[in-house]
């Protein structure tokens, strides 16, 4: 008898604790959720990094790609904070801004790369764009657009 008052007691401790992680779960469900940022723009040094060891980058290379990196940064920055996510018009002419910015980068850095590190700067664009891609997932509407003057971007 005592192991069935036990066994009871148990199912009812169980269903109650069921109970509570229900209604947390559909509250937390309900709650608003906190805003995620539109995209991280990674830092120029961390931006550098990657450039030097893929790109095989000189010394002299980087001093010259390094304050590039910095002021186009601060001006990504600043687009991508005063992006208005709920207007379209708006995201569509900060999506232009960006493109912008990007070709920007792409020119001001094709002066101090060599062809070879142009080619592969323009691969690890196409893969950071892919990996960007994924990231977001399908969306409604079928296939995506091209991605700005040369389809790729950081």
């Amino acid at each position: 008898m005592k192991q069935i008052k036990q066994l009871i007691i148990f199912a009812a401790m169980a269903a109650v604790a069921m109970t509570l992680l229900s209604t947390v779960t559909m509250l937390t469900g309900c709650s608003p959720q906190p805003k995620r940022p539109a995209m991280e723009v990674p830092s120029p040094d961390k931006r550098l990094y990657t450039l030097k060891h893929r790109l095989q980058l000189t010394d002299k290379q980087m001093a010259a790609i390094k304050p590039i990196l910095e002021s186009e940064h601060a001006r990504k920055a600043e687009i991508m904070e005063n992006a208005e996510p709920g207007d379209r018009e708006a995201m569509r002419a900060t999506k232009e801004q960006i493109e912008d910015l990007e070709w920007n980068i792409y020119k001001r850095l094709s002066e101090h790369l060599t062809p070879k590190q142009m080619e592969l700067y323009s691969k690890l664009l196409e893969e950071e764009k892919a990996k960007m891609e994924a990231q977001r997932g399908p969306q409604k509407g079928g296939k995506r657009g091209g991605g700005g003057r040369r389809g790729g971007g950081f």
